[in-house]
């Protein structure tokens, strides 16, 4: 047989004609053709009657169940073709060579296709299945999923109650924790006071509120604040000393006055017991229009608040001072607070993130400070709080009263170290010799620098200033 030929019969096979897929013959045929009937029930693809079937698979229904698993399906139809082809190619011992196709092959041919379609039906059905499962599974998916959008929509809308109530609960929280607080602070703050009254650490009492002014010739020039001068050899201050004596009475003005204290150039500064006497020395004199009077001005205290955390503003500052301290609202009410605190300078700190602020404050404010141990509160910190006193030093004459912008051409050089004539920063002595003291009767035989805080005249000088500070609330509700 030639190739070709095998060929030809190879496509049959796959692309069968029409007439090959015919049904089986009916039943009392294959009773007359026994040879048939067994060649079928040898392959077992034999029929079934009274309905149109190919194999075991009725063709007549729209659904069926086939018995066939579909495990080794495709080894089978491999088998039944194989079966097939032996059969269609089957030659002769003809010299011909032409191909013996007889009703034995032919019907197995048939069955054998009828094998192939219920295999590929089987195949088919399975897939059928599969394809529902994943159906049915796609249909649980998203019920899943609805079930999940749901449940989004429910936490949606509980995160959005929450959140109404968070903001509705919000101020009276902050409230409930400002007060309690406030409470806290209010405890510590007490024991911290009774124990310090217990053990005998009060701070003294600040000294009065000094009532001054000065007096000066029509003419005449000074300096407000400058050192006092050890002798009175001044023909101004003499002058304006008969001036006084003439003009003031000691009944007039209520009594003796405090202190007489003689200023640079020429000047004197009057210190009275009170408000009323400085008023009739005032009056006097304008009166007697021989000497020029001016008061004195108290400042209010100034104050450092040291580590505050950076980022206030002064408003914020001045707000939060107030809300967080209980015993600053007891001793001051809210406006006189806003109008009695003045902030004016903010410095560094050692800790970077932090910085001192330096404040002028009432004396009502700087009274409930120091009751309360000299600490105040911020943002659950207690922060100390002292007052800040300066005495101007000159760094040209080393004397007090003014700086070196302002000292007077006359003035020599003198370094506030050891009294040479040269600047604090050319010196190179070791030993310490002030200035003020030596020329003053040396005041003080232990050696020192101008600028030491042990110094007598900056002793006295620092005495001064405080007596300039307003440490009473006269006219303050």
């Amino acid at each position: 047989m030639s190739r070709s030929s095998e060929e030809g019969d190879y496509d049959a096979i796959h692309q069968p004609r029409k007439s090959l897929m015919r049904t089986p013959p009916d039943k009392h045929r294959e009773d007359n053709n026994p040879g048939k009937r067994k060649a079928e029930d040898d392959y077992g693809l034999r029929g079934h009657a009274k309905r149109t079937m190919v194999g075991s698979v009725d063709l007549t229904d729209d659904v069926f169940e086939p018995e066939v698993d579909m495990t080794g399906n495709l080894d089978r139809i491999n088998k039944i073709i194989r079966g097939v082809r032996e059969a269609v190619t089957r030659e002769t011992e003809s010299a011909r060579g032409k191909i013996s196709f007889g009703k034995t092959e032919q019907a197995k041919v048939l069955h054998g296709m009828s094998d192939i379609y219920e295999e590929i039906v089987a195949i088919l059905t399975k897939q059928q299945k599969t394809l529902t499962d994943l159906v049915k599974e796609k249909s649980k998916l998203q019920e899943k999923e609805e079930e999940l959008f749901k449940a989004k929509i429910e936490i949606r809308d509980i995160k959005e109650e929450k959140d109404k109530l968070l903001k509705q609960n919000r101020e009276q929280l902050k409230e409930e924790n400002r007060k309690l607080r406030e409470e806290l602070n209010a405890m510590r703050f007490n024991n911290g006071k009774e124990k310090k009254i217990a053990e005998g650490k009060e701070k003294p009492k600040r000294p009065r509120t000094r009532y001054a002014s000065i007096v000066t010739l029509p003419k005449g020039e000074e300096m407000e604040g400058a050192t006092p001068l050890a002798e009175d050899a001044s023909p101004q201050r003499r002058a304006i000393k008969s001036v006084l004596k003439d003009a003031l009475k000691i009944d007039d003005i209520g009594g003796p006055t405090k202190a007489i204290i003689p200023l640079r150039r020429g000047g004197v500064l009057i210190e009275s017991y009170n408000d009323g006497q400085r008023r009739k020395i005032g009056e006097l004199l304008k009166r007697d229009n021989r000497v020029e009077y001016r008061e004195v001005k108290n400042v209010e205290p100034v104050v450092q608040l040291s580590g505050v955390e950076k980022g206030y503003t002064d408003p914020e500052l001045i707000e939060e001072l107030y809300s967080q301290n209980p015993f600053m609202r007891n001793a001051i009410g809210y406006n006189d607070w806003k109008a009695g605190i003045k902030i004016l300078s903010r410095r560094k700190c050692r800790n970077n993130k932090k910085e001192n602020v330096l404040m002028q404050v009432r004396p009502v404010i700087l009274k409930a400070i120091e009751q309360n141990g000299g600490k105040i509160i911020l943002d659950l910190l207690a922060l100390f709080v002292e007052e800040r006193l300066r005495v101007a030093v000159c760094h040209r004459c080393a004397q007090f009263g003014h700086v070196q912008k302002y000292c007077a051409p006359q003035n020599k050089t003198t370094c506030p170290r050891c009294s040479g004539p040269h600047p604090l920063n050319e010196c190179n002595s070791t030993t310490k010799t002030c200035p003020n003291c030596a020329r003053f009767s040396n005041l003080n035989n232990e050696p020192h620098a101008a600028t030491d805080i042990e110094c007598p005249l900056y002793k006295r000088r620092l005495e001064i200033e405080r007596r300039k500070i307003k440490y009473s609330d006269e006219g303050c509700n």
